[in-house]
């Protein structure tokens, strides 16, 4: 049997990875956003620009979104968590690249890092929903190519 007809073994996927497209041109209804520093490591780093679909606002739990922080104006890519509170489930955005246990959060401070951030709890439905689903510009669906600039308006 020659090498060319070795059907393929399918890879599992590594658990806690995700994979985005990569794009040559920014689809319909995406903008590009910068990713200006370590804050999404492993998935995004310094330099690339993603892909944002800014038609797609339904927040989910474990993916990221760009947020725009009303106070501020300020637009960061975050992840986004569906977790029980006191009066039902909320909403919390976080910096991807953080301690996710207790054990990595004491090894973080060891070593001088600073163990990222949250921000919540938002409400999940009823009035004050809005209020969270006002900070979402879009979710990430993507990585542009190499070389990638945005066109100039």
């Amino acid at each position: 049997m020659a090498f060319a007809d070795i059907p393929p073994r399918p890879l599992a996927m590594q658990e806690g990875l995700r994979s985005y497209i990569v794009y040559d041109r920014l689809p319909d209804s995406c903008i590009a956003f910068p990713i200006e520093d370590d804050s999404c490591e492993p998935h995004l780093h310094e330099g690339e620009w993603v892909a944002v679909d800014t038609e797609d606002r339904n927040p989910m739990s474990g993916e990221l979104f760009l947020i725009r922080w009303e106070s501020s104006g300020r637009r960061a890519i975050m992840e986004l968590s569906l977790r029980d509170g006191h009066a039902g489930a909320v909403w919390w955005v976080h910096s991807y690249h953080r301690p996710r246990s207790l054990k990595e959060r004491q090894a973080w401070i060891r070593m001088g890092r600073t163990g990222g951030w949250s921000d919540g709890p938002y409400a999940a439905d009823g009035e004050r929903a809005a209020c969270f689903q006002r900070k979402i510009i879009g979710k990430v669906v993507g990585i542009m190519n190499i070389g990638f600039r945005p066109e100039r308006a």
